[in-house]
C-alpha cells in the first residue's frame, strides 16, 4: 500500500491541489502533505480520502499500487 502515491495520482486525475483536498477531507494542508509523504495511513484517513475522490477505499488504495 502506498497512500502517498494514491493521493498524488488522485489529485492529478481530479485536478485538485492540496488546499482543495484538505477542505474536502477536513484536514489541514500540512496533514495532507504529511500523508502524501507516507506509504501508510489510518483506515479513517483512507476512507476520508477515498470519499473526497468519490471512490471506494479499495479503489483509492489500488491507485498507489499501479505504475504511473
Amino acid at each position: 500500500m502506498n497512500i502517498g502515491k494514491s493521493i498524488k495520482k488522485a489529485k492529478v486525475e481530479h485536478e485538485i491541489n492540496y488546499r482543495q483536498l484538505a477542505e474536502l477531507v477536513g484536514l489541514s494542508v500540512a496533514q495532507i502533505a504529511a500523508l502524501s509523504a507516507k506509504p501508510h495511513a489510518s483506515c479513517k484517513n483512507i476512507e476520508r480520502l477515498a470519499k473526497a475522490f468519490n471512490m471506494k477505499a479499495s479503489e483509492f488504495i489500488a491507485l498507489g499500487e499501479t505504475k504511473w
